[in-house]
């Protein structure tokens, strides 16, 4: 589990928000999972993800309803990206072949290569 996320939530009405979603929402979000009796993030990850964004919401002032009647707006809410998520690095730059860690390699299977 990353500490620090982007959520994307989409509302019935059509508008959407992207909000960072930190280790604080994922600890309220397992609280209200196990206060409800509702399982575990495993069994309830749908749960778990709605409840992160609103406990941000809540956090920021910007919702002061109950978190059904909230949850009742939403179409979905989506990860988007992870902090943590390993980012590869590519090489746009020509690289030398030496064949002689791998001889035949550059002649493609022909005999010549097999005898190797």
């Amino acid at each position: 589990m990353s500490s620090m996320k982007t959520t994307k939530v989409i509302y019935t009405d059509g508008t959407t928000e992207e909000l960072t979603v930190t280790m604080f929402e994922q600890i309220m979000a397992t609280r209200y999972l196990k206060n409800n009796n509702l399982g575990t993030v495993a069994e309830e990850p749908v749960t778990f993800a709605a409840y992160q964004v609103y406990a941000k919401l809540r956090q920021e002032g910007k919702l002061n309803e109950p978190f059904e009647q909230w949850v009742r707006s939403v179409v979905q809410v989506e990860d988007i990206k992870h902090e943590d998520a390993e980012t590869l690095e590519t090489v746009n730059s020509p690289v030398d072949m030496d064949t002689q860690d791998a001889p035949g390699f550059s002649t493609n299977g022909t005999a010549e290569a097999s005898a190797n």
